[in-house]
């Protein structure tokens, strides 16, 4: 399994574009290791799923979980079929459920919604620190 840990700051008006970019250099390297997963298009828009499920997390977590002074953490692992994103925040925490996807008109509370819909696993973890685990697979060649 290979981890890589970058802690960002929320105070930062890049840092869900930065989390994304941190999830697409990750994969890029995941895909030329050679490991026994599908071809390079299915790496590539499981990787487009899994980079847009942290980036929604990122943003919530800087609206509602970062606290001063404002820094909090990302974890991937890869294994030979899988990429885990671990966030790691020590804001209040929430109570994680299915969520649907709200009103089109609604202005906001989609973004778990969209995590759970394009994660294959997301598991909440409340404590200090809170973790959200996404899990993608990448399917093997056939």
């Amino acid at each position: 399994m290979t981890e890589q840990v970058w802690i960002l700051d929320a105070r930062h008006s890049s840092v869900v574009h930065d989390a994304r970019a941190f999830v697409k250099r990750y994969l890029n390297h995941f895909d030329a290791a050679g490991l026994d997963i599908a071809d390079h298009n299915v790496v590539a828009a499981a990787g487009e799923e899994l980079e847009l499920a942290v980036g929604e997390a990122v943003a919530n977590v800087v609206r509602h979980a970062a606290k001063p002074p404002g820094t909090f953490e990302l974890i991937l692992r890869a294994e030979q079929q899988a990429v885990e994103a671990i966030i790691t925040d020590y804001g209040a925490g929430f109570d994680l459920y299915e969520r649907a996807m709200p009103a089109a008109t609604a202005e906001h509370g989609r973004g778990l919604a969209i995590i759970q819909q394009l994660c294959d696993d997301v598991a909440y973890h409340c404590s200090q620190p809170n973790k959200l685990v996404l899990l993608k697979r990448i399917p093997a060649r056939a």
